[in-house]
This record gives structure tokens, sequence and C-alpha cells, in this order.
């Protein structure tokens, strides 16, 4: 979410930049673009390094919570108001990630619709789609491991009550 926002921030630098640049500059306009792109690049590399990070982090929490959670039982009362305690906190969690992953669509519409400037902004543009439509299978995923925790939990609560 840091590295969308950063881009998003530069990108409102660069559009500044570009509407107060004459258009017969066309030296000017092609180094703000090939920046643009520079930006572009960065994202590309900072997302290409977190989101595996992210999945497996992800993953290892919710399968350790659903786990935690289906061995409860097996030490003695359930300690109900905790449970919804932390059922509560992984669906408000889960909430937060479909909120963020309708932002990452939204961005990556924005970046997809943006004009073909020089090749070098052309081919960033295209690789930071790409890495968009990853980090949106990323939250896909964590979604549904959230909303699977948040299942097995209700139905620990359900059975205790």
């Amino acid at each position: 979410a840091l590295a969308i926002r950063t881009l998003g921030q530069r990108f409102d630098e660069r559009n500044l930049e570009l509407n107060q640049t004459p258009s017969q500059q066309i030296g000017q306009l092609k180094r703000l673009s090939n920046r643009a792109a520079d930006d572009l690049w960065e994202f590309v590399s900072r997302m290409d390094a977190e989101l595996p990070l992210f999945g497996r982090a992800y993953h290892t929490a919710m399968n350790a919570y659903g786990r935690a959670a289906l061995m409860l039982s097996d030490f003695g009362p359930l300690d109900v108001p905790m449970i919804d305690e932390v059922r509560a906190g992984v669906h408000q969690l889960n909430t937060e990630l479909t909120t963020s992953r309708h932002q990452i669509a939204e961005f990556r519409g924005t970046v997809a619709q943006m004009p073909r400037l020089t090749a070098s902004f052309n081919r960033a543009k295209r690789r930071a789609v790409a890495t968009l439509d990853l980090a949106d299978e990323e939250w896909s995923k964590a979604i549904d491991l959230s909303s699977n925790v948040v299942s097995i939990m209700s139905n620990i609560l359900d059975s205790a009550a």
C-alpha cells in the first residue's frame, strides 16, 4: 500500500510538471516521461520484492489462527469472549483488505489508461499493470484465507452457544 501511495504522489508531481511544460519543449516532455517511467520501474521493483513476502506471511498467520482455533476445544472450556474478539479482529482485517483491493483495482485502471508516451514509459507501464494484477491476486488469496478463519471461528462460537 505504501508503494502504491508513493507512486500515486509521484505521478501527481509528474502530472503537475507536465501541465506546466509547454508542448513545444519536446526534450523536457521526454525527460518527464522518462522520470515517470523510472518511478514505475521503482514501484515494480518494490512490489516484486514485497508481494511474495506479504503472501507467505499472511498465509502463515492465517493458517496459525485457523489451526489455533480448531485446537481450542482440546484445552478445556472455550473462552468465548476472546474467540469472538479475535474473530472480530480478523473480520476487520478482511474488510481492510477488501477496501485495499478495490483501491489497487482503481489504481491499475488509472495506470493502464495513461497515454502512450516514450517507449521506456510504455514498457514500464505494461510491467506496472502486470504487477498490479499480481497484487490483486495476492489480495484475493488473503481475503479468502481470512474469510475461512472467520468462518472457522464463527462455527466454533455457534457450537459453543
